[in-house]
């Protein structure tokens, strides 16, 4: 083999290898390229998301504000704790009774559910750390549970007084039950000598209070 094409040869090899090196690193920016790609594209779809969020943000502030104004009217019906507290709440639905004439049996506070206390307090401990607390009203449902009997003129004037009270008063469920006369006892007649039936009356009257956190 003569030099000149010794050197064609190496010539070759060189080229060959150079192209074959630029060929390996083109194929490898390619690839890089797609991945950056998809980054961008992954990117800008995360931003299109916030900027949708952000979009939202005057809404959701006149939402608020309109929010805010409803639990400021409600707060104002509503006892504060140390009037709808558990003696007071008892009382005042007793005074109730004795107005209205309604003679009332029984009249049991109804204790909260201790298990939806303890979820609640869990999932504060798992979320509560090192967030800031809200500083809104805390509302809970003040209930009371009354077994009465009385005529049905008795039982009307309690539920006034209920609907016409100064602070929220609800009645939850009710049910009435007629007590019959006794076979040896004259049925009581009013002064139309209309027949004035007794009823059974079981009832569950609530209210809500608020905390300020």
């Amino acid at each position: 083999m003569t030099k000149e094409i010794q050197m064609i040869v190496v010539a070759a090899v060189i080229f060959v290898s150079i192209t074959g090196g630029l060929a390996w690193w083109g194929m490898g920016l390619s690839d890089e390229v797609t991945s950056r790609d998809g980054a961008i594209a992954a990117l800008e779809v995360t931003i299109d998301k916030a900027d949708a969020e952000i979009a939202k943000k005057p809404r959701l502030e006149t939402e608020k504000e309109a929010l805010d104004k409803h639990i400021a009217r409600y707060v104002t019906i509503l006892p504060p704790p140390e009037v709808a507290s558990k003696q007071s709440f008892l009382r005042m639905v007793q005074e109730k009774c004795e107005r209205s004439q309604l003679n009332a049996r029984s009249i049991v506070f109804v204790a909260p559910k201790l298990k939806k206390k303890k979820k609640a307090k869990a999932k504060a401990k798992g979320k509560g750390k090192g967030k800031k607390k809200s500083s809104g009203p805390a509302f809970e449902e003040v209930k009371v549970n009354l077994e009465a009997e009385g005529t049905y003129d008795e039982f009307l004037r309690f539920l006034n007084s209920i609907e016409r009270h100064e602070t929220f008063l609800r009645v939850n469920t009710f049910s009435c039950r007629v007590i019959p006369f006794e076979d040896d006892a004259e049925p009581t007649k009013d002064d139309n000598d209309n027949i004035v039936w007794n009823l059974e009356i079981r009832l569950q009257v609530s209210t809500f209070t608020y905390k300020t956190k």
